[in-house]
């Protein structure tokens, strides 16, 4: 099957919602504003503003929109093919470590895990989050679902260790991400299609370089895209558990310290408690930020 995608402005999405009307056909997917279907290809426009195309006849819809093609427009994704994405939390925050998760939807269970109500991390309060995150485990515990997932955390003081050995941040995400897939992999079905998308942080050639540098097995990215969690599912899925899971971290860090952790890295309140740990920072905190050497 042949699959193309483009990002559209906003006179593009209104042009192609007015040419394809007569083709539109029912929305299932909470991501998607319209969908449509012609000679057994499928048109979806997302909310986010994106065009994918997928069937045999990707080539006639294109020239029936007006749309110009480059080579990497176009991909050959199998049919029925499912996803593992990838998402991190923490990277942000001066307290706490990080956590990147990938998660692995099978395309059958694309649907219900749709219907918990998945959205983009930065979109949903935390209340929200916590109940999909306990939604999701009581589905596994009864197995309605197939979807598994592998975290990689760490601790302040893993990430500062890590930090000191690859010396940049971007790196421990690279080696946090591939430690989850690699994990995650072992779980899943390899006779099925699928393919892993990443939350783009760097280029394509500077992810495999931290990789290369840090001495690990790299596992192949099939898609390396901005504003993943907004396209696909199972990278929306990742970046909630990756969000529960950090937070999880950050109160048994408030717990630890008998003070509340804040988030974040701006707020006043986060010199405030830095200076009041003194010693026992890195324990707590991720030490490269700009943020400690402004205390003293």
């Amino acid at each position: 099957m042949v699959s193309f995608s483009k990002q559209l402005t906003d006179k593009q999405f209104e042009y192609i919602s007015k040419r394809m009307s007569k083709y539109e056909i029912g929305v299932t997917n909470m991501y998607v504003a319209h969908a449509y279907e012609y000679d057994k290809t499928k048109v979806y426009l997302y909310k986010s503003k994106k065009l994918l195309i997928q069937g045999k006849s990707v080539d006639k819809i294109l020239k029936f929109l007006n749309i110009s093609v480059t080579k990497q427009s176009t991909t050959k994704l199998p049919i029925n093919c499912s996803f593992i994405g990838c998402d991190e939390v923490g990277t942000g925050d001066y307290f706490g470590g990080i956590v990147c998760t990938a998660c692995y939807i099978p395309v059958e269970d694309e649907q219900t895990i749709a219907k918990l109500g998945v959205n983009d991390s930065k979109k949903l309060t935390s209340i929200k989050m916590h109940q999909i995150y306990d939604e999701l485990i009581n589905l596994l515990k009864f197995k309605k679902v197939s979807i598994k997932f592998d975290s990689a955390t760490l601790n302040p003081e893993q990430y500062n260790n890590l930090f000191n050995k690859l010396k940049n941040a971007n790196a421990i995400k690279a080696y946090c991400h591939n430690a989850a897939i690699n994990r995650l992999l072992e779980k899943v079905d390899k006779n099925k299609s699928i393919k892993i998308v990443l939350d783009q942080f760097v280029n394509e050639k500077k992810y495999y370089e931290y990789l290369k540098k840090a001495k690990v097995k790299a596992q192949k990215i099939d898609i390396l895209t901005t504003k993943a969690e907004s396209k696909y599912l199972a990278v929306a899925l990742a970046s909630i558990i990756s969000r529960v899971l950090f937070e999880n971290q950050m109160q048994e860090l408030s717990a630890k310290a008998k003070v509340k952790i804040p988030f974040g890295s701006v707020d006043p309140t986060v010199k405030k408690v830095a200076r009041k740990l003194g010693s026992k920072l890195p324990k707590f905190a991720k030490l490269h930020f700009k943020i400690t050497n402004e205390l003293n």
